[in-house]
């Protein structure tokens, strides 16, 4: 595990930029994961990204992520989320707004991270409060059938790769962990896909790349590898970063997102152990909370599955079944943003909820005053016969 800023660095950086790479199958050093095949060290786009934008303070984060025994280790995506937290908290992350860029495995790596940084003390919490953008390249926030091939060779694979499996139900449960880390913070996203095939494979189809987030997942003339590393400053996914970035940096440095309560734990079960992120006092709040976070997962489950059966659609060429499929989709997304309609208004209503409880206070508190002026009175009274 390494991290370390790119030099020259601005002296009153604007921004942070943390590039976070994925899945590595060979050897040699992360860096190159950023860099076209064939390219140098002018090639490396996070230069670029340093060089193109004032202010911006650009870092690369390194940690061991091989795919197979025999060319390193792998942790569990828990605890690599805990252990890069820890890295950048002991970097100083958290000082500037951050903004991560995350490839393949990276996007996972970051959700565990921005999670479990509200989880824990202040101290981590900054970590989650700092970040306003998260760059999505080729994401498998559902999993890869690719990695579930793999798990044939299961003595011989790392965890990195058993995480991957898109039967893995862990990977469903982050993603609406994720969904609800994002509520009441003002987190800007950029969703980008590959479409072309990667050795004959789609490392990652169109339903894996897509978190719910009710935003587009833009489509690139590339393959998993490629989406990473554009070749020029004219190629499509550096422009799209570059003009992300730039929206970002305009957005204002106050009224970063409070702390807030535990989220769910690692590996939670959503039928026994979802808990509110916030405090609410009211059982029927919080019952209410349990239950739109539960049909929130329930309504996820039904979302991946309508995705696969359209991307099995396109592959027949069936537009019949794609169009029921794209229906059925706008009926799912509609009823999710509903329940997290709902979720957000909760906050409100625990406001109103404490409002009353101070108004009964101070009612109870003026009526003891008047009670006790009263008792002061009568004595005043009984004092002079």
């Amino acid at each position: 595990m390494s991290f370390r800023f790119l030099s020259p660095q601005p002296s009153s950086p604007v921004l942070d930029v943390i590039f976070v790479h994925g899945l590595r199958f060979g050897s040699g050093s992360p860096l190159t994961d950023w860099v076209p095949r064939g390219g140098d060290a002018s090639s490396f786009w996070p230069d670029w990204i340093r060089e193109d934008i004032d202010g911006v303070r650009v870092g690369i984060l390194s940690y061991e992520t091989a795919a197979f025994k025999l060319k390193g280790t792998a942790m569990s995506l828990d605890d690599r989320g805990l252990n890069v937290l820890s890295e950048l908290r002991a970097e100083g992350i958290g000082q500037n707004p951050v903004v991560f860029i995350a490839h393949s495995l990276g996007g996972l790596v970051v959700k565990e991270m921005l999670i479990r940084s509200s989880e824990l003390d202040p101290g981590y919490n900054v970590i989650a409060n700092a970040c306003r953008g998260v760059v999505f390249l080729a994401t498998p926030h559902y999993g890869s059938p690719g990695a579930r091939l793999l798990l044939a060779a299961r003595p011989f694979v790392t965890a990195a790769i058993k995480t991957l499996s898109d039967k893995n139900p862990y990977l469903t449960q982050l993603t609406s962990r994720y969904r609800t880390w994002l509520l009441n913070r003002d987190v800007k996203h950029l969703l980008l896909r590959e479409s072309f095939l990667t050795d004959g494979f789609m490392i990652v189809p169109p339903s894996s790349s897509d978190p719910g987030l009710d935003l587009p997942v833009i489509a690139v003339d590339a393959d998993h590898r490629t989406i990473a590393a554009p070749e020029t400053r004219e190629a499509f996914v550096y422009k799209q970063v570059k003009y992300f970035l730039e929206k970002v940096i305009q957005m204002p440095r106050v009224g970063l997102a409070p702390p807030q309560s535990p989220a769910p734990a690692s590996g939670a079960v959503p039928s026994t152990t979802i808990e509110p992120p916030i405090e609410i006092q009211s059982d029927v709040l919080k019952a209410s909370f349990i239950a739109l976070e539960r049909s929130l997962f329930v309504l996820e489950d039904s979302r991946l599955e309508v995705l696969r059966d359209r991307d099995a659609a396109e592959l027949l060429d069936a537009d019949h079944l794609i169009y029921i499929a794209e229906n059925k989709l706008k009926s799912i997304d509609r009823e999710i943003g509903e329940a997290q309609r709902r979720l957000k208004e909760i906050p409100a209503y625990i406001e109103l909820e404490v409002r009353a409880d101070e108004a009964t206070a101070q009612a109870a508190a003026a009526r003891a005053f008047n009670d006790q002026q009263k008792d002061f009175e009568n004595d005043d009274i009984w004092n002079t016969l």
